[in-house]
């Protein structure tokens, strides 16, 4: 199984349009994927406003590769959510339990 953390700071006001975003947008895109087994999403509850994680978990990489494509190591937003971010990164980790 593959974890994807992928990780977003917001653009300062847009905090609440980028939680529709992934209620509307980005949650049911991607549990709709072949190969997902579950999704999270949260946001910051310290200092850190604006900064969101969206978790996801994957059966093997292909499944992961044939959602995001070849560049699967790098953050991927989809275009209407695109706008709202000011910065984001993304982690992968084969899950050992």
């Amino acid at each position: 199984m593959i974890i994807r953390v992928f990780r977003a700071r917001v653009v300062p006001g847009k905090e609440k349009e980028f939680e529709e975003k992934l209620r509307s947008v980005s949650i049911p895109l991607t549990k709709s994927q072949a190969g997902v087994s579950s999704v999270y999403a949260g946001g910051s509850l310290s200092s850190q406003k604006g900064e969101y994680v969206f978790i996801s978990t994957w059966e093997n990489l292909d499944d992961l590769k044939k959602f995001v494509g070849e560049n699967w190591d790098k953050p991927y937003l989809p275009s209407t959510v695109a706008p709202l971010v000011a910065e984001a990164w993304v982690s992968h980790y084969q899950n050992i339990a």
